[in-house]
């Protein structure tokens, strides 16, 4: 089982470039959580694309 802090991250640390949104990830189930995982992925995505200066 899944619980808060046992939750994959929304950024992958095997694969760059690969990120993960919705219920599986962090922060939880359920719609308004699955919102702020996409919010949280595409800000992981910017920070990430910002870095690279791509």
């Amino acid at each position: 089982r899944q619980t808060a802090l046992l939750r994959p991250s929304n950024r992958s640390s095997a694969v760059d470039g690969l990120y993960f949104t919705g219920s599986f990830t962090t922060p939880g189930v359920g719609v308004p959580m699955c919102l702020i995982s996409g919010e949280h992925t595409a800000n992981a995505l910017l920070d990430d694309t910002a870095e690279s200066g791509s």
